[in-house]
């Protein structure tokens, strides 16, 4: 359930926007740029710590909660638990730098969705 939500919410036009969405034409038009109020973190300056919390926020934390969620339904004790949380995020966060990378990398074709968006768009990404 939790991937089919983040494929949905990624085809939002206020959170994604692409042109493509898994090698198809998507056809809706921009609504709005994803903003994240960074000021109640203490965070002063739009660099990698804030491109962290979007990528700890975001997909980290759907990681994050299905894995947690299976440990607990599993019987998982606290300690096992706060492991598996780590991991997650930090699988997370991988995630979101090769993607990064990947959109500089290769092209549309190769991608499933448009290439370059993220620079073109002027977002602070891990390349």
């Amino acid at each position: 359930m939790i991937h089919t939500m983040s494929l949905i919410h990624d085809d939002l036009p206020c959170m994604d926007n692409d042109d493509l969405r898994r090698g198809k034409p998507t056809d809706h038009k921009l609504v709005a740029d994803q903003v994240v109020d960074i000021s109640s973190e203490g965070l002063t300056d739009v660099g990698l710590g804030h491109l962290e919390y979007i990528h700890v926020h975001k997909t980290a934390a759907l990681l994050e909660s299905s894995v947690v969620l299976g440990a607990i339904l599993g019987g998982g004790c606290d300690e096992d638990v706060e492991r598996l949380r780590k991991f997650a995020r930090y699988i997370g966060l991988l995630f979101q730098v090769v993607d990064d990378i990947l959109d500089v990398t290769n092209s549309s074709k190769e991608l499933g969705k448009t290439a370059d968006k993220d620079l073109l768009a002027d977002k602070v990404t891990y390349p």
